[in-house]
């Protein structure tokens, strides 16, 4: 089990997954958004490369227009 914190709440994964499925899993990919692991921003050429681990801390922020 891969216990981690998304934007804050506890959760627990079954197993490691890459930052991109993590994303893709629980947000919508079709707004921009940036994603910041253990208080780093990470490009979006490393998501599908950095795999998450026990402890990480994952906030993922998106755009909204109009403020």
């Amino acid at each position: 089990m891969v216990k981690i914190k998304l934007n804050g709440e506890k959760m627990t994964l079954i197993e490691n997954i890459s930052l991109y499925d993590l994303v893709r899993s629980n947000f919508s990919l079709k707004t921009s958004f940036a994603v910041a692991l253990n208080g780093e921003f990470v490009s979006k050429s490393r998501h599908r490369s950095i795999i998450i681990n026990s402890d990480d801390n994952i906030e993922v922020v998106s755009a909204h227009p109009g403020g």
